[in-house]
């Protein structure tokens, strides 16, 4: 990996239609795991390639997320793990202002360890949740959550 040089931004889009702020910054790593290059940089990375982006939440409200790392790898599920958005709707799951719906038919939820009735009896703004949608490579992404895990509350 290396360092990436300049202060930039750049969204990224979901299924839903929801977006989320990047900021890349002097500190945040980029690797290639595709093979199709030796050295990854924002230049090649084209819509449609699969990334993953590990990072913090930003203070700034302009930007959601500071990438520590980002990888450009082979195509998998939409994750997003995150604080909980204020308020919890049964059936809505909101991260970062991304919203993803649940249902008791398409979704897992705590690895099929909890039910919908369940997971929202204990679930509240600011709880860890990660969200998987997207059965890749069978189904697309569609904003539709396939699983969902409380990962921790504070």
């Amino acid at each position: 990996m290396r360092a990436f040089q300049r202060l930039l931004q750049s969204t990224l889009q979901f299924a839903s239609g929801d977006s989320l702020v990047v900021l890349l910054n002097n500190q945040t790593q980029m690797e290639d795991k595709t093979d199709t290059t030796p050295a990854l940089n924002l230049s090649i990375i084209q819509p449609g390639d699969f990334l993953e982006i590990r990072g913090f939440l930003n203070t700034d409200p302009m930007i959601d997320v500071t990438a520590s790392e980002i990888r450009r790898n082979t195509p998998d599920d939409d994750v997003l793990q995150g604080p909980l958005d204020d308020p919890v709707t049964t059936g809505v799951v909101s991260i970062l202002r991304v919203q993803f719906t649940t249902d008791v038919i398409n979704t897992s939820f705590d690895d099929g360890n909890s039910d919908s009735a369940t997971f929202y009896s204990v679930v509240q703004p600011g709880c860890i949740v990660k969200v998987e949608d997207g059965d890749a490579p069978a189904t697309l992404p569609d904003s539709i959550a396939d699983e969902i895990s409380l990962e921790s509350c504070p």
